[in-house]
C-alpha cells in the first residue's frame, strides 16, 4: 500500500507492507502488518490488545500484551511480555513471564527488585537493613520448605562488601540453618573458615575452622595477640534416669557405660556425687531434656545419604535401643573443663582462692579438698575465696574445672 491514509478497518488490516508516508489509525484487535514505524501510529502509542509485527519501531508501546519476536524502544510500557527478546533501557511495572537473560553485561538497579518463583522470593534491595533476600513471599512457614534459595554453582562464589548476613531456620525440612560441606584433599579444602582482620587486606588477627581438612571439627589458627578459644568452657553429655533429681550446680559422677561408638565418642549414665573424694567425678551439671529432643552422636551408628540437590537429606541412624533409652533417661550437659562455677559446701572448711575443690558426702555438692596436690578425685580450682556460715550452707563457687 503506498501513501495515504488507513481507517475504519475495523477487525484486520492485511497489508503486507505500510510504508513510512502512511498514517494507520483505528485498526481495532488486530494489526498484521509485517513493519511499523512511530510515524504510522498515533501519538506514538499503540493501544491495542495484541501486535502481530516482526519488528515494532517506536517510542511507546501501551498494549497490554505484546507476542513479538524483537521490541525496540526506548521505553516500553506494557501489563506482560511473553517470549522474545527484550532489548531496552528501562523497565518500569508489569511482569515477565518465563523470561531467560543472557549476555555479558550488568543489569543496574537503583532502587530495588524482587524476582519472585513458585517457591521462593529473591530480593535485592538499596536500602540499609536489607541485602539480598532470599523467602516465600507468601507462606513462610511451609510453602518453600525444602528448597533451595541460592545456589552458586562450581567456580563461583558470593561475595559480601561492605556487608553481613543473617539465616532464620523455619524447621525447613529437617535441615540445619546453613550447611557447609566440602570434598576433595587439597589441604584448604575446608568448609568453613572464618577470618579476623583489622582492616580490610590487613594482617589476619585470628582465624577459625569448621569441618577442617585434617580430620578436625573445629579448628583454631592463633597468631600473634590472638588465642584459639574464648571464654572456654568445654562439657560431656551423659544419660540420667528420669526417676534421678539433679540441680543445676551439682557434681555428676559417671555410672555405667551405654555407648562406645569409636575413639571420639563415649556415653555414659550418670548421677549425683553421694561421697566425699569421689574419683568419678565427670562434671557439674548444666541442663537437662528429654533424650528424643536430643541425639548423642554416641547414639549414631551412621548416616544415611539420599537424593541429589535440593532434594539431599543427611539422616542419621540411630541404634536399635534408641526408643527403649528415650524412655528411661534424660540428656544431661555437664561441663568439665574451663570456667563456670558449682554448688560447694563448708563441710572441709572455708574456700581460699587456689584451692582446689572436689565431692563431698553431701549428693552433688563440692567441698575444699583440704590439700595442694591435684589428685585423681580433682574437681576443680577455685578461683576466689568464699567462706561459710555453717558446715551445710550451700554456695556458687567460680571455678576453673578441671574432671574432663
Amino acid at each position: 500500500m503506498q501513501s495515504g491514509s488507513v481507517q475504519g478497518l475495523g477487525q484486520l488490516a492485511l497489508q503486507n507492507t505500510v510504508n513510512g508516508s502512511t498514517q494507520v489509525t483505528n485498526l481495532g484487535l488486530l494489526a498484521f502488518a509485517n513493519t511499523l514505524y512511530a510515524n504510522q501510529l498515533g501519538s506514538g502509542t499503540f493501544p491495542v490488545g495484541v501486535i502481530y509485527a516482526g519488528t515494532v519501531l517506536l517510542s511507546q508501546l501501551g498494549s497490554g500484551q505484546l507476542p513479538v519476536g524483537v521490541v525496540y524502544a526506548g521505553t516500553l510500557n506494557a501489563n506482560q511480555i511473553n517470549g522474545g527478546d527484550f532489548t531496552g533501557k528501562t523497565f518500569t511495572g508489569g511482569s515477565f513471564v518465563g523470561a531467560f537473560f543472557t549476555g555479558s553485561t550488568d543489569i543496574s538497579i537503583p532502587g530495588s527488585v524482587a524476582l519472585r518463583t513458585n517457591y521462593a522470593k529473591f530480593e535485592v534491595s538499596a536500602v540499609f537493613d536489607k541485602g539480598l533476600y532470599v523467602g516465600d513471599p507468601v507462606n513462610q512457614d511451609n510453602s518453600a520448605a525444602g528448597r533451595e534459595g541460592l545456589r552458586c554453582q562450581v567456580g563461583y562464589n558470593v561475595e559480601l562488601l561492605g556487608s553481613y548476613m543473617t539465616l532464620n531456620s523455619r524447621d525447613a525440612a529437617n535441615r540445619a540453618t546453613f550447611w557447609a560441606e566440602a570434598s576433595g584433599s587439597n589441604g584448604n579444602n575446608h568448609a568453613i573458615r572464618g577470618i579476623r582482620r583489622n582492616v580490610k587486606n590487613g594482617t589476619i588477627q585470628s582465624s577459625g575452622i569448621v569441618g577442617q581438612n585434617g580430620g578436625f571439627a573445629f579448628y583454631a589458627e592463633t597468631f600473634q595477640g590472638s588465642t584459639g578459644y574464648g571464654p572456654f568452657t568445654a562439657g560431656h553429655e551423659a544419660l540420667i534416669p528420669k526417676e534421678t533429681a539433679a540441680d543445676v550446680g551439682m557434681v555428676l559422677d559417671d555410672d555405667e557405660l551405654i555407648a562406645a561408638r569409636d575413639l571420639g565418642n563415649t556415653l555414659l549414665t550418670t548421677k549425683p556425687s553421694s561421697s566425699a573424694r569421689s574419683p568419678r567425678s565427670a562434671g557439674v551439671l548444666v541442663s537437662r531434656r528429654p533424650l528424643r529432643d536430643g541425639v548423642p552422636a554416641a547414639l549414631i551408628k551412621e548416616y544415611r545419604e539420599e537424593g541429589e540437590g535440593e532434594d539431599k537429606t543427611i539422616t542419621p541412624v540411630l541404634v536399635d535401643e534408641w526408643d527403649d533409652l528415650c524412655e528411661r533417661y534424660d540428656l544431661v550437659v555437664m561441663n568439665a573443663l574451663g570456667d563456670g562455677q558449682v554448688l560447694a559446701c563448708g563441710r572441709n572448711g572455708d574456700i581460699e582462692a587456689g584451692d582446689w575443690l572436689c565431692s563431698s558426702d553431701m549428693p552433688g555438692i563440692a567441698q575444699r579438698q583440704g590439700d595442694d596436690v591435684f589428685r585423681n578425685y580433682t574437681l576443680a580450682k577455685s578461683r576466689v575465696g568464699v567462706t561459710f556460715d555453717y558446715p551445710d550452707q550451700v554456695k556458687l563457687v567460680p571455678l576453673f574445672y578441671k574432671c574432663g
